[in-house]
């Protein structure tokens, strides 16, 4: 799969068929909370947010080893402690929290394009290189769509 065609193309052509009162095949998520989630990752990855992890170094090394290095895949209802309910939505709607995704996914390829070398943090695997966040945004976005039922399983 081309990762980067699926980032900025694929997705937004899945996105676009998902009604705003879809139901989730699991999970507390709405479609808009699930794109402003998606794009709040992007936001570690171009160093909006800086230095948040979730968990202590112990637990970020097996969770790179476990998703990022074995490339397993994400679990269904991760339930974080430090997120037990949904946040507000921060946009009006679906449609414009998706367009601030598709600039958020641009801005991504923008940073890496200035910085190649360069890691940043993943909130819940440490520090990551830009291939790495590449694989890491796929997986967290196919995760969402089939969540979604915009994809099947895989």
């Amino acid at each position: 799969m081309n990762q980067e065609k699926f980032l900025k193309e694929i997705q937004f052509e899945l996105l676009a068929q998902l009604p705003p009162q879809t139901k989730a095949e699991w999970g507390l998520m709405t479609p808009q909370h699930m794109v402003e989630h998606l794009s709040s990752l992007f936001l570690f990855t171009i160093e909006k947010i800086k230095g948040q992890s979730f968990f202590e170094a112990d637990k970020l090394q097996r969770n790179y080893n476990y998703l990022v290095r074995d490339k397993q895949p994400l679990a269904r209802n991760i339930q974080l402690k430090s997120m037990p309910t949904l946040p507000d939505l921060r946009f009006e709607s679906i449609e414009e929290a998706t367009a601030k995704l598709q600039k958020l996914v641009a801005q991504f390829y923008a940073f890496f394009a200035l910085n190649p070398d360069k890691k940043t943090n993943h909130p819940s695997c440490g520090l990551l290189t830009f291939e790495e966040w590449e694989y890491m945004h796929c997986v967290h976005a196919r995760h969402h769509l089939l969540q979604f039922g915009l994809l099947d399983e895989i």
